[in-house]
């Protein structure tokens, strides 16, 4: 003790030191909780990966090309797809670069330990760190943060179970397991959402949404909407407009770096160059007046309907573009934004030659939306679990059911099968007839339709694990204390 009894700094750390050690144990947990969520998504989002097919493998172009013969171009790659442009004689990529780029070093590190690999062992390597490095850890970030949205109203252990629900019962799901640009793209312009809206960070917004234009290029349309918006915003919104602009400059100055190093000229973009199959695209980017049909087939239909793919979005869009009632005019401007967001987007896809995507599972030109009406309605889910969640968990199981069977089978279909799920995808599992790309073949074990009902179990068994952890003592069940912790 100190003169007059006062304690010394030492007697009040000594007082203070349970409390702290309490803290840093609550966060040390809550860390691995989410450590455990996310590594968990990835597994079980990539138990059923993807190989090589047209467009993966035209995205491998620049990653081949640059590590395999130091150049950009990829000739000898070039008979291998359809998805590619012809420039000045050589093969390129025609698709929008940073997944490519993000996928090159990891591709490249490999490569140093596997020089020796012949053609199609490092083929399927690279679409393995593919599908891993550019969708299914996009994926998992994603359900990540539709956990944290979920916690403002729910403790850990209900927010888990129905933010992994959520992710999981769209085709989302089979863009986290196959190497497009779509899951990257929509982690990237929720964030970019996020940021701008909620978070009140333009700058950050505006890099982070350029970098979401650098992995699709119809991702443009969403940050000029985001930037008009901010512009629009009471106060000082041409001072976030601005910041916005400013954080777009650096993937923008990277945009036309890359399309000069291809193509010779900033504003020429490989799609102006693609193959004869797909000669459309160098008109208007292939763009046409919007077609009534592809707007009903994208909505309804079950060849590429939002409904039927993404079931859930049945209880989740009402909610997130539901119009909140706030005296302060904030609820009615975001309500306007994500209705201005959603409807460019479903007009873009109708309007599209080829809307349907091709050989594909589900709308996934509307991979976008379909993350940011997730991640919007989430929150206003959890708000409300007690009504909704009768319907929401009928639709949940729904759609983990197409979108389950679909990664079993071959979610990379041709177009041609008008009705995918019950002309492909269930006859493929009746006849045992499973997806070689999956973690149960490359452990040894028998393939066959019973590897469907063994995710099924280990996701279960996953789910009331992080149930377990979450309410476990000291439980993980306040959102304040996850607040604090995190």
């Amino acid at each position: 003790m100190a003169e007059g009894g006062a304690p010394t700094a030492t007697a009040r750390e000594a007082v203070a030191s349970p409390g702290t050690r309490r803290v840093r144990r609550l966060a040390i947990r809550w860390l691995v909780f989410q450590l455990v969520f996310v590594a968990g998504s990835v597994f079980f989002v990539m138990f059923f990966h993807q190989g090589l097919s047209a467009n993966p493998l035209s995205r491998l172009l620049t990653v081949f090309g640059l590590v395999e013969d130091s150049h950009l171009y990829a000739d000898r790659w070039g008979d291998q797809t359809i998805d590619k442009a012809l420039i000045h004689g050589h093969v390129y990529s025609d698709k929008a670069p940073l997944a490519s780029f993000l996928v090159l070093p990891f591709y490249a590190l490999w490569r140093v330990g596997h020089r020796s690999a012949p053609l199609p062992l490092y083929e399927e390597a690279a679409v393995l760190i593919a599908d891993f490095v550019a969708s299914a850890v996009p994926f998992a970030i994603f359900a990540l943060l539709l956990f944290r949205r979920a916690l403002t109203s729910l403790d850990a252990a209900p927010a888990a179970r129905v933010s992994l629900l959520v992710a999981f019962s769209t085709c989302l799901f089979n863009y986290g397991n196959t190497f497009f640009g779509h899951m990257l793209a929509a982690l990237l312009l929720v964030a970019a959402y996020a940021l701008a809206v909620e978070r009140g960070r333009p700058l950050w917004a505006g890099l982070i949404g350029g970098f979401s234009v650098l992995t699709e290029y119809p991702m443009v349309l969403f940050q000029a909407i985001l930037a008009v918006w901010l512009l629009g915003r009471r106060g000082r919104g041409w001072r976030a407009c601005l910041s916005f602009c400013a954080g777009a400059l650096v993937p923008a100055a990277a945009l036309l770096a890359y399309n000069t190093w291809v193509t010779g000229r900033p504003w020429s973009f490989p799609y102006s160059h693609v193959s004869e199959v797909w000669a459309p695209m160098r008109t208007a980017f292939g763009l046409r007046s919007p077609s009534p049909e592809a707007a009903w087939e994208l909505l309804f239909g079950q060849y590429r309907g939002l409904l039927f793919y993404a079931p859930t979005l049945a209880v989740l869009a009402p909610l997130a573009l539901r119009c909140p009632a706030r005296a302060d005019g904030v609820g009615r401007a975001v309500w306007g934004l994500l209705v201005a967001l959603c409807a460019t987007d479903f007009l873009f896809v109708a309007s599209y030659f080829k809307w349907d995507g091709g050989w594909c599972t589900g709308p996934r030109h509307l991979s976008p939306i379909i993350a940011l009406l997730l991640y919007a309605g989430i929150g206003p889910l959890a708000a409300a679990w007690v009504r909704y969640r009768v319907v929401f968990l009928g639709a949940a199981a729904m759609g983990i059911f197409v979108n389950l069977v679909a990664a079993a089978s071959s979610p990379i279909l041709p177009e041609s099968f008008a009705h995918p799920l019950f002309d492909s995808f269930l006859p493929a599992i009746e006849v045992g007839r499973v997806n070689d790309h999956n973690f149960g073949v490359e452990s040894g074990l028998v393939n066959g339709s019973w590897l469907v009902g063994l995710w099924v179990v280990l996701f279960v068994l996953f789910v009331a694990g992080l149930t377990l952890m979450a309410n476990a003592p000291p439980e993980l069940s306040s959102p304040a204390r996850h607040e604090t912790a995190s």
